[in-house]
């Protein structure tokens, strides 16, 4: 889990960010800058918040140069709350969020911010492939990573930067579209849990299979009973559960198209369902490597989506 360092001095703030972000990052919360120079010189972190506007940070411009000259290549700053001190940076390579934000904005910042540090990792590894290899393994193994992590990274950057910048419900269905892409699957959904009702609501349906559906009285939302008639889904949706099948599900409302395989993956976030992808009917097994690239993207998008389901008033804001 990638760690992230607060420094801010409201404790309300600092509760509110706890309760965003401890779910998806490992916290380290300081009020002042020494305790912040601290965790700095002794954790791995790999994103500082430094709120500058705040009485008790009088070494705040230090404590950024410091961390702008030693620890640069290896994490990123996000500042908030800043005024004309920021002028002394701003040919640095920070991230700038003025008050009041939303958490949105502070997501975006931050994933751009971790993407920066993917590209550092795969630099140094591309930097250590040229040193010559032992042996015709170690190659192997080598060129096996660097090719993961940057396939991994082209995925997790493709679909974040979609969750942020596509408006609307426009969005399930051009995430879904990658989703499908990758696993190789026809067909598949993308969708919220709605707060109030509990309820499914899947916009990418009538993007991709509406007019194949032929279920009568058909409708994007759906019942919390309506998931105790289809075991499959039922395990995603109340159990929390990766469900596959490699086999034709039967127990399906008559009407609605085949599925012959079908992987389904929950999108928590802090310990909640707030969303479900699923894809269906690759012309191989689902497998093993299929539900970790799954995993990996609702693991990846399930802050971004949560700060936008609360900016759209389908979740409510944690207090």
């Amino acid at each position: 889990m990638q760690t992230i360092l607060i420094i801010e001095d409201d404790d309300i703030v600092l509760d509110l960010l706890d309760a965003q972000l401890s779910s998806s990052f490992n916290l380290l919360k300081a009020t002042n800058i020494l305790d912040g120079l601290n965790f700095l010189r002794n954790k791995n972190c790999d994103v500082i918040i430094v709120d500058l506007h705040v009485p008790k940070l009088e070494h705040g411009v230090e404590f950024l140069d410091i961390a702008i000259k030693e620890y640069q290549e290896k994490l990123k700053i996000v500042l908030t709350g800043f005024d004309d001190v920021i002028d002394a940076f701003s040919e640095r390579k920070v991230y700038r969020l003025q008050k009041p934000y939303s958490m949105l904005d502070l997501m975006t910042l931050i994933k751009r911010a971790l993407e920066m540090n993917e590209f550092y990792e795969l630099k140094m590894l591309t930097e250590h492939l040229k040193e010559p290899p032992t042996s015709i393994d170690e190659f192997d193994s080598m060129t096996a990573v660097l090719e993961k992590r940057n396939t991994e990274l082209s995925i997790l950057k493709r679909i974040a930067d979609i969750v942020l910048s596509v408006p609307d419900k426009e969005m399930y269905g051009e995430v879904l579209d990658v989703v499908l892409e990758i696993t190789e699957s026809d067909v598949g959904g993308f969708g919220y849990i709605e707060e109030k009702t509990g309820e499914f609501v899947e916009p990418s349906l009538t993007r991709h299979i509406w007019e194949k559906c032929q279920v009568e009285d058909k409708d994007i939302r759906f019942s919390v009973e309506s998931f105790r008639k289809m075991p499959t889904w039922g395990r995603v949706f109340y159990n929390h559960e990766v469900s596959y099948s490699n086999s034709p599900l039967l127990q399906v409302p008559e009407g609605h198209i085949d599925i012959n395989r079908a992987l389904m993956v929950p999108i928590m976030f802090r310990g909640e369902l707030i969303g479900i992808i699923a894809v269906a009917n690759k012309e191989d097994d689902y497998s093993a490597t299929d539900i970790e690239v799954m995993s990996s993207i609702t693991n990846h998008i399930a802050p971004i989506l949560n700060a936008r389901l609360q900016r759209d008033g389908i979740r409510a804001n944690d207090k």
